[in-house]
């Protein structure tokens, strides 16, 4: 979202994605953005930039979300125990 609220992007990957034609059409989009923000940092002054168009890649899939839901769930029931193995064990987590 921008600073006034709109909204700018959704992400929502698909294998479709993967096809050469909408990578290339998201690499132009990207080049396009890339020299919009080079011309705000020389000018200092928001630079409108051309359209470009991205593919439909949006889905109301509520499997996906489902399941997404499903793993971060398991991610903290899984904090639980760790935590009291190294509580009992005495070490400290190494990054």
């Amino acid at each position: 979202m921008d600073l006034k609220g709109n909204l700018l992007a959704t992400i929502d990957p698909k294998k479709s994605d993967l096809d050469p034609r909408v990578i290339q059409s998201k690499l132009i989009s990207l080049k396009q953005a890339v020299l919009a923000k080079e011309a705000l940092e020389k000018t200092g002054k928001f630079v409108p930039m051309a359209e470009a168009k991205l593919p439909k890649t949006a889905t109301n899939n509520y499997d996906y979300m489902a399941i997404g839901g499903l793993i971060m769930l398991l991610g903290g029931v899984t904090l639980v125990p760790a935590a009291r193995f190294y509580r009992k064990s005495g070490q400290s987590a190494e990054a």
